[in-house]
């Protein structure tokens, strides 16, 4: 029986769907679309009022996508019930939050109340937080898992990985193509004179001096801004094969049909399958370009898991594959560190297995990998059994993995290493080794479990926590600390030093989060890691540096519009503001 608090999320979502309903589809995707791609950095615009522009807007544009009677009206940057809208959205993740938690002023420090909590954390996280990755890991992982299975999936689509990775490629660089000349109008002498006179009072009188072509192609812009994001099926085929197109269109285009099941925020979204939206006019749309290479994943994995005979097998390769990428991240950071070796698939008691063990002069990394799947946490009360199951099958396990040989460093006499064949890698005396940090890298991110470990982790007092990181956010921040310090190994067992030390004393909700601030603000990072009675809270906008590291080139194999990159500069600024600090 839904509960008073079910009833109301409901009514406000089919309100919210009725009034998003009165806008034409294209006018009103595109306007959010164009919004997530290019988000303005004015915190007075009123988009900003959203909590999560990625996932509230692709959640607006699904409402629209399958309203029963679309209206006409057209969406403009001004329409006053934006504001509205992210009211009401607002209102419903209250109503979510309060459906899990109760009422926060009765709570006690009993373990049902803890349990309820981390639930409600997990929640939160993976439906309102929108995750940083970069197009390139993106593609990578498509080529790493997916390019041995080129015979099957020829056989079965007609397609081949080479073919998927050049065409997100060949989009990439149109739709940029495309933007550069729609606000190329922004660069004429001309406009800018135009900015310098208007005062916001006095647009009739400046608009009047822009010449014609100029004003038309300004006008233009902001009758369709989202123009760079669409295509037709015959721009691609003039690139690529005509039935290979046909697939991209059919997998991943989303029909804007009718469907009274879709309304709550919390449902799966179906542009994160299908992240293309058809237009009336026949064009393609991408609601959210980035999330292609990550959808043409999933499908395919789930593909070659239907195959019965391919089942094992491709979620061994997957795990072997993120086993590999771990240890090139690595290789890649310590390359100019002679004195470190590596040593992966090795055990040191027979019938166990470990995945990489780094040996960097008096440093030991004691490195696990895990690819369990993350589920979707549940809304209600009673998710936490699922996520604790999946937190023992990942994070909880990898640590115990990375416990067996911590432990033996920690014993102070010899033991050897050896590999799959009983074949002696090295003998190891602990007393050459000053310090020994334990690492956990996933497939998928965890949210708050795997950014607090305090939470869910069981281990004995006196053990420091390992650091749990999702592959990803590990090779951003690691090619990070590569570009902005001069001794980057350094930086990083600084970095492990301080930040098991945050956990159970501090709101994480992404490990980016963290990583940012350490970047941006290390001397606060140690203050506040190593104060006992402090507590902090990390902000999103901590991620802010990687963005500016990434858009000046950040180091990735084949990175798209490297050559641009180079011609603009790192600014390094004090982002000490995006921290809620505060004495305990």
């Amino acid at each position: 029986m839904p509960n008073e608090i079910d009833k109301k999320i409901k009514e406000l979502s089919l309100q919210l769907k009725k009034e998003v309903s009165e806008y034409e589809l294209e006018s009103f995707a595109g306007f959010f679309t164009y919004s997530i791609k290019y988000p303005s950095k004015d915190d007075k615009q009123v988009l900003n009022k959203f909590q999560s522009r990625l996932k509230d807007f692709l959640y607006l544009i699904a409402l629209n996508a399958t309203s029963e009677l679309r209206g006409n009206k057209l969406m403009v940057f001004n329409d006053p019930n934006i504001q509205r809208w992210a009211n009401i959205l607002d209102e419903i993740k209250k109503l979510y939050q309060k459906n899990v938690l109760g009422d926060l002023a009765e709570f006690d420090n009993s373990l049902e109340n803890k349990k309820r909590i981390i639930q409600y954390f997990s929640f939160h996280t993976y439906f309102e937080n929108g995750t940083l990755s970069y197009m390139e890991q993106d593609l990578d992982h498509l080529d790493r898992v997916f390019t041995p299975y080129d015979d099957y999936l020829i056989n079965d689509f007609g397609i081949e990985i080479e073919f998927l990775i050049n065409l997100y490629r060949f989009s990439e660089l149109v739709s940029n193509e495309k933007y550069k000349r729609s606000k190329a109008y922004e660069k004429t002498p001309e406009f800018l004179a135009f900015l310098k006179a208007f005062k916001g009072d006095n647009w009739d009188e400046c608009v009047e001096k822009l010449p014609n072509q100029i004003f038309n192609a300004f006008c233009e812009f902001g009758d369709c801004s989202h123009k760079s994001l669409k295509f037709t099926r015959e721009e691609y085929c003039s690139a690529f094969p005509s039935k290979k197109i046909d697939f991209f269109l059919k997998h991943f285009t989303f029909q804007p049909l009718p469907d009274e099941n879709y309304l709550f925020f919390t449902q799966s979204n179906p542009l994160d399958d299908k992240p293309i939206l058809q237009l009336p006019s026949g064009e393609y749309l991408y609601t959210y370009q980035k999330q292609i290479p990550i959808t043409i994943g999933k499908f395919l994995f789930q593909h070659l898991l239907s195959k019965e005979k391919l089942k094992d097998k491709i979620r061994s390769h997957r795990e072997k594959s993120l086993e590999k990428k771990t240890e090139n991240i690595f290789k890649n950071f310590f390359n100019k560190e002679s004195h470190t070796f590596f040593y992966s698939n090795y055990h040191s008691k027979k019938n166990t297995e470990q995945d990489l063990l780094i040996l960097s002069r008096r440093t030991a990394f004691i490195i696990e990998v895990k690819a369990s799947k993350f589920r979707e946490p549940f809304r209600n009360p009673n998710g936490f059994k699922r996520l604790e199951s999946d937190f023992k099958d990942s994070i909880q396990y990898g640590y115990e993995q990375c416990l067996r040989i911590e432990d033996l460093f920690y014993d102070d006499q010899p033991f050897s290493i050896f590999d799959k064949n009983e074949k002696l890698l090295y003998e190891i005396d602990p007393k050459k080794y000053e310090e020994v940090f334990s690492i956990v890298v996933t497939l998928e991110r965890l949210g708050s479990i795997q950014s607090d470990l305090g939470l869910m982790l069981n281990k004995e007092e006196n053990v420091d926590y390992p650091w749990s990181v999702y592959i990803d956010d590990l090779e951003t921040f690691l090619m990070a600390l590569r570009k902005v310090k001069n001794s980057p190994i350094v930086a990083f067992k600084e970095f492990l030093r301080d930040r098991h030390k945050l956990h159970g004393k501090a709101y994480i909700t992404d490990e980016m989060d963290v990583c940012g601030t350490f970047l941006s603000n290390p001397k606060l990072f140690k203050e506040i890691a190593t104060n006992k009675d402090a507590s902090a809270t990390f902000l999103p906008d901590n991620q802010q540096i990687f963005d500016d590291l990434y858009f000046t080139g950040l180091g990735f194999k084949d990175e798209l519009f490297i050559e641009n990159k180079k011609l603009k500069k790192f600014k390094d600024i004090n982002r000490t503001q995006a921290w809620v600090y505060k004495k305990r």
